[in-house]
């Protein structure tokens, strides 16, 4: 699999990163707007370490732009922009953090609850059957059920999504389970606060206020070590603004505005 997509001509000076970790389209929406204003990278995570998603988009951005670029980065993908950040601050002009997860793992503890408290009885069994499917060895086509999983997820996450379009166009299993993992491990440790302290571009939070994953869990981390910040909290709005019909305009003019400064 190709590990990028252009948008728009050249010079490309944004780069877009889906979340998952593992999945790929989602971000694709705001790929194609924000193309109409600057040249949009499209980054598609095709490794399974975190450490080598870094180094990856990092190559992507090397090869295909022309100096510094917007980092835009969705739920895992804004940890993964914030990770390259630290490591190449000469690679990011300014990191988008859209409905990142929280950065502090207490924070965290909320998220499946309410997500769960949002489906019927029935879509709760069969999210419980999937993750079963998902641990089992047997020969269910695993990248399938991610998918299947990650839909259902979705009608907990957002608030009125636009029904014709979707969270994510696949999902590899593989690298989903295995960057998870490390990720999960590196808030837990508190590595990831300590990339968070390192970063040294401004940064855009973006954030739903019906996303499960609790805006506080980024916006106290980042205001409380005192960082160039900006903090929008979209009213109506989940876990995927691009689709989200009360918010979706909002959050491209917050965008589109952010990488014309």
């Amino acid at each position: 699999m190709k590990n990028y997509m252009l948008h728009g001509d050249a010079p490309y000076e944004i780069v877009v990163v889906h979340g998952g970790p593992g999945a790929f389209g989602g971000m694709r929406a705001t790929a194609v707007e924000l193309s109409k204003t600057k040249g949009v990278i499209e980054a598609i995570q095709t490794v399974d370490s975190v450490d080598a998603q870094i180094e990856e988009l990092a190559q992507v951005i090397r090869e295909q732009a022309d100096g510094k670029v917007h980092a835009v980065g969705h739920s895992w993908g804004a940890w993964l922009v914030l990770l390259l950040a630290e490591r190449y601050p000469e690679l990011v002009k300014k990191l988008y953090l859209v409905c990142s997860g929280p950065f502090i793992a207490k924070y965290a503890e909320s998220i499946t609850p309410t997500r769960l408290s949002r489906l019927t009885d029935e879509e709760r069994v069969t999210v419980a059957e999937l993750k079963q499917q998902l641990k089992s060895e047997s020969g269910h086509n695993k990248d399938d059920l991610l998918l299947e999983y990650a839909y259902l997820s979705c009608k907990g996450d957002n608030y009125n999504a636009i029904t014709e379009s979707y969270p994510a166009e696949g999902f590899s299993s593989e690298i989903h389970v295995k960057v998870w993992e490390e990720a999960a491990e590196i808030r837990r440790d508190g590595s990831l606060m300590k990339s968070l302290e390192k970063v040294t571009c401004p940064i855009v939070i973006i954030h739903g206020d019906w996303d499960p994953h609790p805006w506080e869990g980024v916006y106290f981390p980042i205001s409380d070590l005192g960082l160039d910040y900006e903090f929008y909290l979209l009213d109506n709005c989940g876990h995927e603004p691009w689709r989200e019909v009360d918010a979706l305009e909002e959050y491209f003019a917050i965008l589109i505005n952010s990488v014309e400064d």
